[in-house]
């Protein structure tokens, strides 16, 4: 839902003989995207399972109080990133805002 407008948009402000190196920048940013959340996905997941006392691994753990304390300790950082880059995204729309009034001349 939100790749493809975004893709377009980049790549339309992107020089024809630069789009293939702006496509392969994108795919290669959302692969990095997706290796960091997993990796906080699973540091999360197990620092919740070890603080309660399991040092098995997660298929053999017996409670599932545990697991869904894990899940939901994942989906609060997940909330979390998601505050930060609606937070980014905002700030990086104002100061985009200012340097079109500053070349306006408004």
């Amino acid at each position: 839902m939100f790749l493809p407008p975004n893709s377009n948009l980049i790549l339309g402000h992107a020089l024809r003989n630069q789009q293939g190196m702006a496509s392969s920048l994108m795919g290669a940013i959302r692969n990095v995207g997706m290796v960091i959340g997993v990796a906080a996905f699973e540091t999360v997941a197990s620092m919740t399972i070890y603080q309660e006392g399991q040092t098995t691994a997660i298929h053999e753990i017996s409670s599932p109080e545990i697991l869904t304390m894990a899940f939901h300790n994942v989906m609060l950082l997940g909330v979390l990133f998601c505050i930060i880059a609606v937070i980014l995204s905002a700030s990086a729309r104002d100061a985009e805002d200012k340097s079109d009034q500053e070349i306006a001349g408004i």
